[in-house]
């Protein structure tokens, strides 16, 4: 029974210490030719974000593209079963963009983030805690019920 206890504190540990982070940064490509093949750049962007700052694919995510140029805005996300540490990755972003090293190939151009473009913020948010809200909050009140079954012993 104390083995359940401790499965427990390490689920919600793994909730408590996932992180988020919003990203933003203008490149210098042409809006209409990207998003005639939008999925296509988005997992390019994807590969050498990957390469570039070590964070594995399923890291990045909720990428959204708009005119001005090409801003894009995505999130960078990590939890305490990963070796990632995405407030490292998103500082070397920074430092890439606002150095004007930050740029790719794509389909033959070469694409680069315009040096002063690069935003980022924390946010408060759980990776898929929308969709597993209820699973979460099931686990939460399983492990306090074994809890005060533990204590009360």
């Amino acid at each position: 029974m104390h083995g359940c206890v401790i499965v427990s504190h390490l689920v919600l540990l793994v909730i408590l210490c996932s992180k988020v982070i919003q990203v933003s940064l203008t490149l210098n490509a042409t809006f209409d030719r990207i998003m005639q093949r939008k999925d296509n750049f988005i997992g390019k962007l994807k590969m050498f974000l990957a390469m570039q700052f070590g964070l594995p694919a399923n890291a990045m995510r909720d990428f959204k593209l708009r005119r001005g140029s090409v801003i894009v805005d995505f999130k960078v996300s990590s939890d305490a079963t990963s070796d990632v540490n995405v407030e490292d990755a998103v500082d070397m972003m920074e430092t890439e963009v606002s150095m004007g090293r930050f740029g790719f190939v794509y389909e033959g151009e070469e694409v680069q983030a315009k040096p002063d473009s690069f935003q980022s913020a924390p946010l408060e948010e759980m990776p898929g805690m929308a969709a597993a809200g209820p699973v979460y909050s099931a686990i939460g009140v399983m492990a306090g019920i074994v809890i005060m079954i533990m204590s009360s012993l």
